[in-house]
């Protein structure tokens, strides 16, 4: 037992030091992360004058995650699908593309109520557009949380709809 135990570290020890040990940087379907806006994200940001705020001053943003709890207004401005599959909490949902529709749900925030628009990533130019719509609104504290969804994904929990619960609950009765 122990002779096998101590071949099969020296085989995995034999193996990394060989570069046969698997990468993640030579797989060939690994998708590189990304840790800032891409060169188109970065000129709308640039162009809007907007700042990029990190997970933790979010994540202290929105309090308890409620609305009533937040300190400032998060809006999604993904597609409403995708808000309705799954948000962080306390968002509103304001596409970019359908802003006009959505826009009334602010007429009662205030003008400086700090407000942090995230979408689909560093990729992603949505929340660049929709913070760049709500400045010439009149709002004076926008900012982008834009490593968005993805970043919060990985480090906090997520807001699902009511569809999405009816929808599981149904799978897992059948």
């Amino acid at each position: 037992m122990r002779v096998k135990l101590l071949s099969a570290i020296a085989l995995s020890v034999a193996l990394l030091f060989s570069g046969c040990a698997f990468s993640e940087a030579s797989a060939p379907t690994a998708k590189k992360e990304l840790h800032e806006p891409t060169a188109k994200v970065a000129k709308l940001i640039k162009k809007y004058d907007l700042k990029i705020v990190d997970f933790d001053y979010t994540k202290k943003a929105i309090g308890n995650g409620t609305r009533k709890g937040a300190k400032a207004l998060l809006v999604d401005a993904r597609p409403e699908k995708k808000y309705l599959k799954s948000t962080i909490p306390s968002s509103i949902n304001i596409p970019d593309t359908a802003f006009d529709k959505y826009f009334p749900q602010m007429k009662d925030v205030p003008k400086d109520k700090e407000i942090i628009v995230f979408c689909g990533g560093w990729h992603c130019g949505l929340s660049a557009k929709v913070a760049s719509k709500l400045k010439k609104s009149g709002f004076t504290s926008v900012k982008l949380y834009q490593a968005g969804q993805p970043d919060w994904n990985k480090n906090s929990y997520l807001q699902v709809s009511v569809a999405v619960v009816k929808s599981a609950y149904s799978k897992n009765n059948t």
